[in-house]
């Protein structure tokens, strides 16, 4: 938030030092660009700035393009290159995020490059908007950020003497580092602040006396019949065959056929292949995946026929390479294919998921088991008791205002809905209707929801709870500025503009050299 406080320094203060900037050579054009000058620059201007002009001695890990050229290029935004190269804005912020990260993995070091590839992103997205606006950041203004960065402080005042002492390589990479911020935090501040109307605070206030307490009852695959469940499962036995495998997944077709070969010809193992080439999530477990239902396994295949080659694949040995979601995947069977056990409650529970998701005859059940309850209670039978009776679990909800499409700006049922299955049907109007429009205390009629049959009601109406109004009114306004918040980072990373090559760049460039 920003904050009125000022911290402008004493008119003596100034008189003692000079950030002094360095002189430009060439004639200055007759027609400038409108400037930009600041009273102050807010203390939570981009801490991160100061942070990486002070490192020193940090050694970037011996990572880079297999090509030899000096530079990574992991995307474009508008036509400038997300480029990794010495000294850079990206080469900065990588240093400041490793410095600062006390992991070693490779998920560690994966969220330290993505940090400083988005961080390098917004970065230039900003930079097009402020010259697109025709703002420059005068001296007058970088050396008030330098002062109040608090960099040169000492006992929480400005202190010359730590000036004087600091380096000139010092001072010129602060001076570069929070002038390049500057532009970016003020297009930033500006896009997402915004004061909230007295009026606008009224109408979020009214849209509160709507709101609705609920509870309701589900019907899931869970309440199919245990035989009907090991019949399905017998008549569609290929399905639920499981089989025991490890796998290697790597982007290039050719790359992983010189892998499989190594393996096979037992110059390089199976688990140390899979732990320094291997892109898949079973990459630190040296490829071990685990037990896999036929079904499961196909769900990764880009052409699902293929699963039946891999199940053909004798115990102990090497599948072909398939094409996969993340490029091509070759495994090794350490047991063959193998029917489960049928009176297993967790087996039987599985074979429930799927034919929940798949099967019609599950649909079909679910429905009338929800409307037999519908009937029950419309005949008379007390609501919790008929869900007791029938053992099913009964979610309350507290008073919730209509909320059509979940907008963060309203409370809606992401907020008040443990259970999650009134939440899924949100962008439902039909079902929203007749939660809100129906009588209370009268069960409406069955609805589907997360691949389940739901039955609720309307238990009371009146506003919201007022500890809950008056969290509402007080967090509105910040709830407003993270919206636009959210707006600007949906922009630009979702933006056309946007050519994002992160993910292949860092797993073949940074990942692949690391492990090379």
């Amino acid at each position: 938030m920003p904050s009125n406080d000022s911290n402008t320094p004493k008119q003596d203060d100034k008189r003692v030092v000079e950030f002094k900037s360095e002189k430009k050579g060439g004639k200055e054009k007759a027609k400038k660009k409108g400037e930009v000058t600041f009273s102050k620059i807010l203390t939570y201007i981009i801490l991160g700035a100061v942070a990486i002009a002070l490192i020193a001695g940090v050694v970037i890990p011996a990572v880079g393009p297999k090509s030899g050229s000096s530079s990574l290029k992991f995307g474009v935004y508008d036509g400038t290159p997300i480029e990794f190269a010495y000294g850079n804005y990206f080469y900065n912020l990588y240093q400041s995020y490793a410095q600062q990260s006390k992991g070693s993995s490779q998920n560690a070091a994966y969220q330290v490059w993505l940090n400083a590839y988005q961080g390098t992103v917004f970065h230039v997205a900003m930079e097009k908007m402020a010259d697109k606006a025709g703002l420059r950041v005068t001296d007058k203004a970088v050396n008030n950020a330098i002062y109040e960065s608090g960099i040169y402080h000492k006992d929480g005042v400005f202190d010359a003497a730590t000036y004087e002492q600091a380096s000139n390589e010092s001072k010129k990479k602060i001076q570069k580092q929070i002038k390049e911020n500057l532009p970016t935090q003020m297009i930033f501040n500006d896009i997402s602040s915004l004061l909230t109307s007295p009026e606008e605070l009224a109408f979020i206030d009214m849209m509160g006396e709507k709101a609705r307490t609920f509870e309701y009852v589900v019907f899931n695959s869970s309440l199919y019949p245990d035989d009907l469940t090991r019949q399905y499962a017998t008549a569609n036995a290929s399905l639920f065959t499981l089989i025991d495998l490890s796998s290697i997944t790597v982007s290039e077709l050719e790359e992983g056929e010189a892998l499989r070969q190594e393996i096979a010809s037992g110059t390089l193992s199976f688990e140390d292949a899979a732990k320094n080439n291997s892109i898949d999530a079973f990459r630190d477990e040296g490829g071990r995946s685990g037990t896999w239902y036929l079904w499961e396994v196909q769900e990764t295949f880009t052409d699902s026929d293929e699963v039946n080659l891999l199940y053909s694949t004798k115990q102990g040995e090497l599948s072909p390479l398939f094409a996969s979601s993340l490029g091509y995947t070759f495994y090794r069977v350490e047991q063959s294919p193998f029917f489960p056990d049928l009176s297993d409650s967790d087996v039987l529970n599985d074979v429930k998921t799927y034919i929940g998701q798949k099967g019609e005859m599950v649909t079909s059940y679910l429905e009338e088991r929800a409307r037999q309850f519908v009937s029950a209670v419309e005949g008379g039978a007390d609501f919790t008791s008929e869900a007791r009776q029938s053992n099913l679990d009964l979610y309350s909800v507290e008073a919730t205002p209509p909320n059509t499409g979940n907008s963060s700006f309203f409370i809606g049922f992401s907020n008040t809905d443990s259970g999650g299955y009134l939440n899924a049907i949100r962008d439902d109007e039909d079902a929203i209707n007749k939660l809100y429009k129906g009588e209370i205390n009268a069960v409406i009629e069955p609805f589907s929801s997360r691949g389940a049959y739901v039955v609720a009601r309307a238990t009371g109406e009146g506003g919201l709870a007022e500890e809950m109004r008056n969290y509402v009114m007080f967090l509105y306004p910040y709830i407003i500025q993270e919206g636009l918040q959210n707006d600007l980072l949906s922009s630009i990373f979702t933006n056309d503009k946007f050519e994002d090559n992160f993910l292949p760049t860092f797993f073949a460039q940074v990942m692949g050299s690391a492990t090379n």
